[in-house]
């Protein structure tokens, strides 16, 4: 009798394989994504909807999830009602814009969702070198910052830490001759998932503070933004950064929060940190959301200070020059 782990050593395989391969130019190259533990393992079907690009800006790629295995060497979990879902903005010309990351289903005591997250970057390779019109296997990688919500977001390492998907494309149309400026899909998506261990924090071009944020709107990592226990798009986050305070100490909070998180997403060091904005996150929960009203920090204030001071770059990541 086979072992789960037997059964999907093939497929664990193939992903995670970082063989030399002769990978013609893409407008984004591959990232380097290298998974970790906890890894969610994931297989779609053969249907070429599951996997596909429409010319126009649009990427979506829906797979099933199978496993979950929490550290190494453990043994894996299945996945009940498992799907992944990857929604990105990838511009023709090859320009990430934004998008959303998603895991749902049950993995023993892991509720659904397991993870949740905004996709930060991307990168593909056109592994096979086929014409246009032909199909070969491809690869695509994207990297995202863990959302709240999840309930793997612990063992991710929490709200806001950098994990990475692993996409191998089987029958896959990707063309580096013609990249995003037509329409492509792939029969079959599979891969890993799971914290991005190539990943180095402090590879940003230093912090910025609310000032910075609310007129830099293109220089933002994400479009969208998750404060306290709603996420916000990019232009009512913008909304939320304008706004007059008036006393309301959510508001303060919040664009503080906004900024340190985008600092993060752009890949600044966030080490001293992640705790804070992690209280943030909680502290504006318990006291009803953003614009709540709320006129007294009730231990709040020595959090916003700490965001303040990252922003500022006074703690572990630089100011922006």
């Amino acid at each position: 009798m086979f072992s789960l782990r037997t059964i999907f050593t093939g497929w664990l395989f193939a992903a995670l394989s970082t063989a030399a391969v002769t990978a013609s130019s893409a407008p984004n190259p591959l990232l380097g994504v290298q998974t970790g533990y906890p890894d969610i393992l994931y297989r779609s079907g053969s249907s070429a909807a599951d996997c596909s690009y429409d010319g126009a800006g649009n990427l979506l790629i829906t797979s099933q999830a199978l496993t979950l295995t929490l550290v190494s060497g453990g043994l894996p979990t299945f996945i009940t009602g498992g799907v992944v879902t990857i929604d990105a903005d990838i511009a023709t010309d090859g320009t990430f814009i934004g998008g959303t990351f998603m895991v749902t289903g049950v993995a023993g005591s892991f509720a659904s969702p397991l993870l949740v997250g905004t996709l930060i970057d991307y990168g593909i390779a056109d592994l096979g070198g086929a014409p246009a019109g032909s199909t070969d296997t491809d690869r695509m990688e994207f990297r995202f910052t863990v959302d709240a919500g999840g309930s793997l977001d612990a063992e991710m390492g929490g709200v806001g830490k950098v994990g990475g998907v692993i996409v191998t494309m089987e029958q896959s149309s990707y063309n580096a001759g013609t990249g995003f400026s037509t329409a492509w899909g792939c029969g079959v998506s599979k891969g890993n998932i799971g914290p991005d261990l190539s990943y180095t924090p402090g590879g940003g071009d230093g912090t910025g503070t609310i000032g910075y944020w609310k007129t830099h709107p293109e220089a933002w990592p994400v479009t969208s933004i998750t404060i306290g226990d709603v996420t916000y798009s990019q232009e009512d986050a913008i909304y939320i950064l304008k706004a007059a305070v008036k006393g309301d100490k959510t508001l303060s909070m919040a664009k503080q929060l906004i900024a340190a998180k985008l600092n993060v997403a752009a890949g600044n060091e966030s080490s001293c940190i992640d705790g804070a904005i992690a209280a943030a996150d909680q502290w504006l929960i318990d006291h009803g959301g953003v614009g709540s009203g709320q006129r007294q920090w009730d231990g709040g204030d020595l959090i916003h200070d700490d965001l303040d001071a990252y922003n500022n770059g006074l703690l572990c990541a630089p100011h922006r020059g």
